[in-house]
C-alpha cells in the first residue's frame, strides 16, 4: 500500500477520543477493563518470545484519542473469547503511534488502530484498517489460527522501501519531478489535494504559498486560497477549532474531531493568507482557532493537549457529532464536552509555538508572543530536553490512572520530535533574538546527526530505538515527511549562521528524498520536501531588526503583503553593531549588510523581494 493513501484511510478508520474534557461538565472515558490480554512492548524480546513459543504475533498500533481504538479496547478486547484466542495463540503487542512515532510511521498506511498479524518470525500476513467488533474479529482470528496450525504458507504483505536504480542529483530536476507529482493530486473542482475524502493538509498549503513567492505563478496562490476557503467550512464557527476533515470530496460532511497539530498548522496557513492578501477575515479565522486552544486545550503549565474526540462520552441523548456542534453554546454545555486527550507532546507544542509566533507578528498581541515563549522555555529548560535529545511525551495529565497504551521508550530519540522542536526554536530565536534558542537548536541538530544520520543513505532514521528484526529484515525506516522537515531545519539554521556543514547535509538529504521512485511512492505527501527545495533554491532574505517592537511593527507595515517573503529576526542581544537610530540589517549566510535607517528601508528592502 502506497503512502499517498494514508490520509484517505485515516479518515475512514479513525476518530479521536480520550478521557477528559476542558471545562464545565467533566467527562471521563472509562478505564480499560480487559485484564485477560498480556500486552507486550515493541522490542526485540517480544518478537524473540514469539519465535521461542512458536506463536503468531498480533500488534495493535493506535493513539489515546482514537475513537476506533477505544471501541476495540472497550468492546472487543473485553470479550472473553477474543481474550482467549489472542492469549493462547498470539504474542500481543500494543504501541502508541504518537509516543513512538517511528512505529506509527511504519503502520500509518492502515489508520488507527492498525491491527497487524505476523508469523513467529515477523512476516506480516494480515492487516486490518480500524475497529473490529467481536463478531467480525473472532472469525479473522480463527481463520489465521487454523491456517497457521495447518502449516499454511503465508505471503509477506508488507511493502519494503523502494529501491533506487540510478541516483539523480540535479536539484532543479528533482524539484520539477516533485512539483509535477503533487499537482496531479490537486482537485481543481472541489479544491484540496486528493479526489475523495478531504482534510486540512496544512503542509501542502504552506508549500503552495512558498512556490507562489518563489515563482510568481498565480496557480500556486489559487491552490492555497481556494483550499483555505474550503477549510473554513470545516471549522467550528462557535468555539473555533478546525475539524480533522470531511468524508466527502466537496467538503460537505465534516468529521468533527479536533487534533492539536491541525489547529497549529491551520493557524499558520490563515495568517499567511492574511499576510499575502491583507484580508482581515483570515486573521479572524486564525484567532478563532487560537481561542479554542486557549479555552479547551491549554494546561495549567501553559502547554497544550493532544486532541479532542468527536463523540460525547457519556452521550445520553445519542447525539451524532454534527448534531452536537450544531447546538448553541448553552445546549452544548448542557450535553457536556467531547473528551480531550490530555497527553502533552513536545512536537505538538512546538507546532503551537510556531503558530502563535506568526499570530504575534501579524497582530502585535503580546499574549501570543508570551504563550509561544512559555512553550519554548519549557521545551528547553525542563527535563524533556537533554544534550540535544528532546523527549516526545512531556506529561500525561489525563484523569484516569491507566492509559490504553503505555508511553514507552521516552529515553529514545525520535526524528519527528527533534525536527519540529528545532524548527520552533528557530522561530522563537527570530521572534525574540534570544540566542539560547539558537544554541539549543544547534544541540538538537548535532544530536540528531549523531544518533540518527545514516551516512550511506544520506538520510535520518526515524528513531535510535534498538532495531527489531522482522522476517529477517531491520525495522529501521527513514520517514519521508520527517526527513523533509529535517532538511528545512538544517537549511534555515545554516542561513542564519553560515554553518556550511549543515547545508551540505541538507543537500545530500534533498537528493535522497528527490528520487522519482520515492516521489511516486509518497504522492501528495511530498510538500515538506518541496518546501525545503524552495528554501534551498531561493532562500528568503533575513531582516535583523534594531530598535525594539516599534521598528519591528513598522517593518511589517512597510512590507505589507510581502511580509512572508522574508525571515524577520528581532535581535535584542546586540549580536550586531549597536546603532543609535531605528533600522535593520539584511543578512544571508551569517553575514549582514551595513545598517539601513528605517526611513530608507522600503527602497532598500524591496529590491530583495
Amino acid at each position: 500500500m502506497k503512502l499517498f493513501t494514508i490520509l484517505f484511510i485515516a479518515l475512514l478508520t479513525v476518530a479521536c477520543a480520550n478521557s477528559d474534557q476542558a471545562n464545565t461538565k467533566e467527562t471521563t472515558a472509562s478505564e480499560p477493563t480487559n485484564k485477560g490480554i498480556a500486552w507486550k512492548k515493541w522490542e526485540q524480546s517480544s518478537f524473540d518470545l514469539a519465535k521461542k513459543l512458536d506463536k503468531m504475533i498480533f500488534i495493535d498500533v493506535g493513539t489515546e484519542w482514537c475513537t476506533a481504538c477505544n471501541w476495540m479496547e472497550e468492546g472487543t478486547y473485553t470479550n472473553e473469547e477474543v481474550q482467549n484466542l489472542l492469549s493462547e495463540n498470539f504474542i500481543t503487542i500494543k504501541v502508541d503511534a504518537e509516543a513512538q512515532p517511528n512505529v506509527g510511521n511504519r503502520y500509518l498506511d492502515w489508520g488507527w488502530p492498525a491491527l497487524i498479524f505476523m508469523t513467529p518470525d515477523g512476516k506480516q500476513i494480515h492487516a486490518i484498517q480500524g475497529n473490529k467488533r467481536p463478531h467480525n474479529f473472532i472469525p479473522i482470528l480463527n481463520d489465521l489460527i487454523d491456517k497457521f496450525n495447518d502449516g499454511y504458507e503465508f505471503e509477506d504483505q508488507y511493502e519494503p522501501d523502494v529501491k533506487i536504480s540510478k541516483v539523480n542529483s540535479d536539484i532543479l530536476y528533482l524539484n520539477s519531478i516533485a512539483e509535477n507529482a503533487i499537482n496531479q493530486y490537486y482537485d481543481n473542482t472541489n479544491f484540496g489535494w486528493g479526489f475523495g475524502l478531504k482534510m486540512s493538509l496544512y503542509n501542502n498549503v504552506e508549500m503552495a504559498f512558498q512556490k507562489f513567492y518563489e515563482t510568481k505563478d498565480s496557480a500556486w496562490f489559487y491552490q492555497s486560497i481556494n483550499t483555505l476557503n474550503r477549510v473554513k467550512t470545516i471549522t467550528d464557527p462557535l468555539w473555533g477549532g478546525v475539524y480533522f476533515g470531511s468524508y466527502n470530496k466537496d467538503w460537505s460532511e465534516p468529521l468533527p474531531e479536533k487534533r492539536t497539530e491541525y489547529q497549529a498548522g491551520t493557524i499558520r496557513n490563515f495568517v499567511e493568507a492574511y499576510q499575502l492578501t491583507g484580508n482581515i477575515k483570515w486573521l479572524k479565522e486564525a484567532e478563532l482557532i487560537a481561542s479554542y486552544l486557549e479555552r479547551f486545550m491549554r494546561s495549567n503549565q501553559g502547554l497544550y493537549y493532544n486532541g479532542q474526540e468527536e463523540y460525547l462520552k457519556p452521550n445520553p441523548n445519542n447525539l451524532e457529532p454534527l448534531e452536537y456542534y450544531a447546538l448553541s453554546e448553552e445546549k452544548r454545555l448542557e450535553e457536556g464536552i467531547p473528551p480531550i486527550d490530555k497527553t502533552v507532546y513536545s512536537d505538538m507544542n512546538a507546532k503551537i509555538a510556531r503558530a502563535y509566533g506568526t499570530l504575534y507578528q501579524s497582530t502585535g498581541n503580546d499574549f501570543y508572543k508570551d504563550a509561544a515563549t512559555k512553550i519554548g522555555k519549557q521545551l528547553i529548560n525542563s527535563k524533556n530536553i537533554e544534550k540535544g535529545r528532546v523527549q516526545q511525551a512531556i506529561d500525561n495529565l489525563n484523569n484516569r490512572g491507566v492509559r490504553m497504551r503505555e508511553l514507552d521508550n521516552q529515553d529514545k530519540t525520535y526524528l519527528r520530535t527533534q525536527v519540529h522542536t528545532g524548527l520552533a526554536l528557530l522561530d522563537l530565536y527570530n521572534l525574540t533574538g534570544e540566542h539560547v534558542y539558537l544554541e539549543k537548536c544547534d544541540d538538537i541538530i548535532q544530536h540528531s546527526l549523531a544518533a540518527l544520520w545514516n551516512e550511506n543513505e544520506h538520510a535520518f532514521a526515524g528513531s535510535d530505538e534498538n532495531v527489531v528484526i522482522l522476517n529477517g529484515q531491520s525495522s529501521r525506516q527513514y520517514p519521508y515527511r520527517d526527513n523533509g522537515f529535517a532538511a528545512q531545519l538544517m537549511l534555515r539554521y545554516a542561513e542564519l549562521t553560515g554553518e556550511a556543514s549543515y547545508t551540505k547535509k541538507a543537500e545530500q538529504l534533498l537528493v535522497y528524498l528527490g528520487q522519482s521512485e520515492r516521489i511516486k511512492e509518497h504522492g501528495r505527501l511530498v510538500a515538506a520536501y518541496i518546501t525545503a527545495l524552495s528554501e534551498h533554491i531561493d532562500p528568503k532574505p533575513i531582516v535583523v531588526v534594531k530598535g525594539g517592537y516599534s521598528t519591528y511593527k513598522a517593518l511589517f507595515d512597510i512590507l505589507g503583503t510581502n511580509a512572508s517573503k522574508v525571515t524577520v529576526l528581532n535581535d535584542t542581544e546586540d549580536k550586531y553593531p549597536i546603532i543609535d537610530y531605528e533600522g535593520i540589517y539584511i543578512c544571508a549566510g551569517g553575514r549582514c549588510s551595513a545598517a539601513i535607517p528605517l526611513a530608507n528601508v522600503q527602497a532598500e528592502l524591496l529590491q530583495y523581494l
